[in-house]
């Protein structure tokens, strides 16, 4: 039965509806180009992807002609320990001044400055919507049980209630954009069409 909430929101993966989270601990395979340095020949290998995150900020060096550094780093973002490691990656982020300097942090600071050639994909910015909703694909047909939680939540609004980002969340005051919410429920409409037709064959 749908659960009746007019309004889900989610943040952390362990709260309440955390599996629609990209921190979230649900891995996700993905076809990803590699580098033979013995060889000298590009290949795709099938990796898995801790959390969807993880995958997210992995694509945004993945591209046509991309520096063959990138394919490092991609490698580099796909096996960092934490999702959030991941992201600071992604971001190619330096702490600031004046945070407090964890050896974590530091450690991250110097492999972001080691490969200062890496570039993202000159085009993020009009793909970046799309590329999080195929990330999302992956994630919930590959793991078939939030599939199910995802279908689960009906005809509610779902709202990621991050007090920090008004792109992808509802921000502070919440009235964010809420792209990752709208994306969520796109999928959803899309996975009730998929299983209604599956049910009328």
């Amino acid at each position: 039965m749908a659960r009746r909430a007019s309004t889900i929101r989610f943040f952390k993966p362990e709260e309440p509806f955390g599996f629609l989270c990209n921190f979230s601990p649900h891995p996700i395979l993905f076809k990803t180009p590699r580098f033979d340095p013995r060889r000298r020949v590009h290949y795709e290998e099938e990796l898995e992807y801790s959390t969807s995150e993880h995958l997210y900020q992995a694509r945004k060096f993945i591209y046509p002609d991309a520096p063959r550094d990138n394919l490092i780093y991609v490698e580099l973002i796909r096996t960092a320990s934490t999702p959030f490691k991941a992201k600071i990656l992604g971001h190619q982020e330096l702490s600031k001044r004046g945070t407090p300097q964890y050896q974590w942090r530091l450690q991250l600071d110097e492999v972001i400055k080691k490969y200062p050639q890496v570039l993202p994909n000159p085009d993020w910015e009009e793909q970046k919507l799309e590329v999080m909703y195929e990330v999302l694909i992956d994630k919930f047909t590959q793991n078939e049980e939030i599939q199910a939680e995802l279908l689960a939540t009906g005809s509610a609004t779902l709202q990621e209630n991050s007090h920090y980002d008004d792109f992808w969340g509802i921000g502070k005051d919440k009235t964010g954009e809420n792209h990752l919410g709208r994306l969520l429920m796109r999928l959803r409409e899309e996975l009730k069409v998929i299983q209604e037709a599956t049910a009328v064959e």
